[in-house]
């Protein structure tokens, strides 16, 4: 902008052209970098200008790398030349950033990236892809941006972000900082030897099923003998049954064992000769071929 002389009356007072056209074209070139054509009916397109700088003077485009951030202005807007004390940049990045990293606005210097009040770099994924990134300029030693929107790992004390386990974690059990979705819990619950993996009540009588898990069928051989045929294999024949059974018919007997890893023999006796029972439970444990 064209320096102006100060005015006094009567001496001097007037404008001449250039300053004149100093301040108009100032006022001209808000306008237009701020997206809007000239428009003599309009009184107030520099308020929208100073309104457009506002709301969306801080947000770039990055064009860089995963450890350079490079911003530039979006459109005709002009950027700060040089940096202030608290000067705000939003941008989108174009990368994940993978390990300690850099942000320059257009040709000026570029500056680290830290966190913690500058007291630490990035570490990897600080910056992630597809969220909007916020930095704050400090002045401190030779300056720095401050990552102000940075979401640590979650901790059992501290809310932040969390991994999601893979199936694979998921079946092995062994990490303690990874969010099991509900898509692979049933894998888990399989592959855990302590939780049933089939279980059923039905009618010793003709074999039908109250409840199931696991379960496609009972077959009812004869009078106190039942086959239970699994929808689950087991890795062996070594998986551990279990059967009950209801009713009080003096001298109670009943047996389970495996036929197959995928099926069960059960006898139920009362009086040192086979029986049916209304109610008949079944459950098995152990490890699935296939959780």
């Amino acid at each position: 902008m064209k320096q102006i002389p100060t005015k006094v009356d009567n001496v001097g007072d007037t404008f001449n052209a250039a300053e004149i056209n100093s301040t108009t074209f100032e006022l001209q070139n808000a306008v237009i970098d701020s997206g809007q054509p000239l428009s003599g009916g309009d009184l107030f397109q520099t308020s929208k200008a100073m309104a457009v700088y506002a709301g969306a003077g801080d947000f770039y485009l990055d064009t860089g790398t995963a450890t350079a951030y490079q911003l530039g202005v979006i459109g005709a807007k002009k950027y700060p030349p040089v940096y202030q004390e608290g000067q705000i940049v939003r941008f989108q990045p174009a990368n994940s950033n993978t390990a300690a990293a850099t942000a320059r606005i257009d040709t000026l210097p570029v500056k680290p990236i830290k966190k913690n009040n500058g007291a630490n770099d990035l570490e990897a994924d600080d910056i992630v892809l597809g969220f909007e990134t916020v930095l704050s300029y400090r002045i401190a030693a030779t300056g720095y941006w401050e990552l102000v929107n940075v979401v640590e790992e979650s901790t059992e004390s501290r809310r932040g972000i969390i991994q999601i386990a893979t199936q694979a974690e998921v079946l092995a059990a062994t990490s303690a900082d990874k969010a099991v979705v509900p898509a692979y819990l049933p894998q888990h619950i399989d592959n855990n030897p302590g939780v049933a993996k089939a279980w059923v009540t039905f009618n010793g009588g003709d074999g039908s099923i109250y409840e199931k898990h696991n379960v496609t069928g009972v077959t009812r051989v004869s009078t106190g003998i039942y086959t239970v045929n699994l929808s689950v294999t087991f890795t062996n024949l070594f998986y551990c049954c279990h059967v009950d059974h209801g009713g009080d018919n003096g001298d109670e007997f009943k047996s389970i064992k495996p036929n197959s890893t995928s099926s069960a023999g059960i006898v139920t006796n009362a009086n040192g000769a086979r029986a049916d029972y209304d109610y008949v439970t079944a459950s098995f444990f152990g490890t699935l071929a296939t959780p």
